[in-house]
């Protein structure tokens, strides 16, 4: 009779054991898909072997301009505007792990063409491996780039005689034209 009671007792905590774990797996789960679903940043999970789009989350379906479902299922080559080869190298690259961030120009669903920065890399899911992925639109950033790049060339090359100074009046800079007139080398002044 002892011997009973003993495997009731040991069923009976097996069970609240058995109980404790799944809640807390399923406490584990709400938290990740909180992150996934309510993170500003863009994300989505794409099947490396077929390049669909398996899931997204609200902020890339808010930038792309389309549903979270329209995206989930979606070739990433209907976003992606480079040619399907080069799709399938960054994919197969991102699988190995031998390139984790791409720069590529992704479509939006109004047809405006943004220039994103890509971090994937491999993941276990659903028992297979996908490449999860955090989309950052870097086109204003291209954009200011490429206008500082102009405005110094342009400070490079004027006849005009340009110095930047600190507060107290240290030289920081000065251009081609000023060393020409001063006489100075640009580590001299």
């Amino acid at each position: 009779l002892l011997g009973v009671a003993q495997w009731r007792q040991d069923l009976r905590l097996r069970e609240r054991l058995l109980e404790e774990a799944r809640e807390e797996l399923a406490r584990s789960e709400a938290r990740y898909r909180n992150f996934f679903e309510n993170h500003h940043a863009m994300m989505w999970v794409v099947d490396p072997a077929t390049g669909t789009i398996l899931e997204a989350n609200p902020a890339a379906a808010a930038f792309y301009g389309y549903l979270q479902e329209e995206l989930a299922g979606m070739p990433v080559g209907n976003i992606n505007t480079s040619p399907p080869d080069r799709i399938r190298e960054a994919l197969d690259a991102a699988v190995s792990g031998s390139v984790r961030t791409f720069r590529t120009r992704h479509r939006l669903a109004d047809g405006r063409i943004r220039d994103m920065e890509v971090f994937s890399g491999p993941v276990p899911w659903e028992g297979r491996e996908v490449l999860f992925s955090i989309l950052h639109d870097v086109t204003d950033s291209l954009l200011a780039t490429a206008e500082r790049d102009r405005l110094a060339s342009a400070v490079e090359q004027t006849a005009d005689s340009i110095l930047i100074t600190d507060p107290l009046g240290v030289l920081l800079y000065v251009n081609p034209a000023f060393c020409a007139l001063s006489g100075y080398s640009r580590e001299e002044a």
